[in-house]
């Protein structure tokens, strides 16, 4: 299960399959899903979906340029450095006002706490 879930992450880093469909497969894919989280090898935004951690670490430093450079960013920002969709860039986002580092104010992020 570990195996495959990385694979399928790998597969398309920046459009990963919805944590679902990992979890639906039963018991053994989720203790993977809890390993790979736990492990650091991945990681979990919201309910939606695993990131890879490298993935996630390029995001974040995206986040902070950003943010260092010019205080804010929008959505469109995020989606066109990384080729996301909305549903993909949406919980990104929230993921990173959960974790205080960003802050929602309006259509744009500031720097969180």
């Amino acid at each position: 299960a570990h195996d495959k879930i990385m694979a399928a992450l790998r597969a398309d880093k920046y459009a990963p399959p919805p944590l679902q469909s990992f979890a639906a497969q039963g018991k053994h894919y989720q203790e993977a899903i809890r390993y790979v989280i736990e492990s650091r090898e991945a990681h979990k935004c919201g309910a939606e979906f695993l990131l890879l951690e490298e993935v996630w670490r390029e995001i974040v430093t995206f986040i902070r340029e950003r943010l260092s450079a010019s205080g804010n960013f929008a959505v469109t920002e995020l989606r066109e450095r990384f080729g996301f969709s909305r549903k993909y860039a949406i919980p990104i986002l929230e993921e990173s006002d959960r974790l205080k580092l960003t802050e929602r104010q309006g259509d744009l992020r500031i720097k969180g706490a």
